[in-house]
């Protein structure tokens, strides 16, 4: 007869080797899921984002609810930054209407009502800039909201595209936003909370013939606006980008009557 076999003792020597594996990666699992979860909740169920007044809503801006709700509104006279501001005011915010035309951002800050003001600047010089944004905390506090919105375009094809109308646009469209970025951020930076919205456009990722140099402007915006949001995101701090198509204002209503229908979109 064959002796009994005998079966070996459990080796719990095993398990104490691969349990720090086990618990290793599976908490790995759980950290990604988490923040996945996070993710789409903060994107909505569109997976697009939310608007852009959406980004300074109350509802979206909970954790500044004891904040000062100081908003510096770049290009505010006209177009975008005009409706940003229009629909902003009623919220609580204290904006500063900025614009190159003192009068004219006086104008648009006056139809807004309550102590809201207006500022002269060219988003193209630093030291406009610099002097602004110290004018804006001396009168209405520390900016944690910002929405660039300035921007110029002159249609033309690049080989009939003086070289000074680059370099314009190019200053006020892509460089004008990093100035303002730039000096924003010192006072973000110092609360750990903040809010940026740079206004980019449509033919930034499209191009249209005749706007290769806007085009060039609005799409560096976008790398520049993604790249800034990973730099200041550990600091509590929002950097968006947005990319509207044509809009109805006066420059554009002109193009209207070659239409069969004499409308813009809205």
């Amino acid at each position: 007869l064959s002796p009994p076999t005998v079966l070996p003792k459990s080796s719990g020597w095993r398990w104490k080797a691969v349990f720090p594996v086990l618990f290793f990666f599976s908490s790995l699992t759980a950290v990604w899921l988490f923040k996945k979860h996070l993710w789409f909740k903060s994107q909505g169920e569109s997976g697009k984002g939310p608007s852009l007044l959406a980004l300074f809503s109350s509802e979206f801006a909970t954790p500044w609810a004891k904040m000062d709700k100081v908003c510096a509104v770049f290009g505010g006279s006209r177009g975008i930054g005009r409706a940003v501001a229009q629909l902003l005011a009623p919220k609580g915010y204290r904006l500063a209407i900025i614009a190159r035309n003192l009068e004219v951002a006086k104008a648009a800050a006056g139809e807004l009502g309550g102590d809201h003001l207006a500022f002269s600047c060219d988003v193209a010089k630093e030291h406009d800039v610099q002097n602004t944004f110290e004018e804006m905390e001396k009168n209405l506090g520390r900016v944690n909201f910002l929405i660039n919105a300035a921007g110029i375009n002159r249609d033309s094809l690049l080989v009939r595209t003086k070289t000074e109308d680059m370099i314009s646009q190019l200053h006020t469209n892509l460089l004008g936003s990093m100035l303002t970025c730039k000096v924003a951020l010192k006072t973000m930076i110092q609360q750990q909370r903040g809010s940026i919205v740079n206004v980019g456009s449509i033919v930034g990722l499209k191009g249209n013939s005749g706007q290769s140099v806007y085009s060039a402007g609005k799409g560096g915006l976008v790398g520049f606006s993604r790249a800034l949001a990973k730099e200041v995101a550990r600091k509590k701090i929002r950097v968006n980008v947005v990319a509207p198509g044509p809009i109805e204002q006066m420059w554009i209503k002109s193009l209207c009557i070659l239409t069969s229908l004499g409308q813009c979109c809205e």
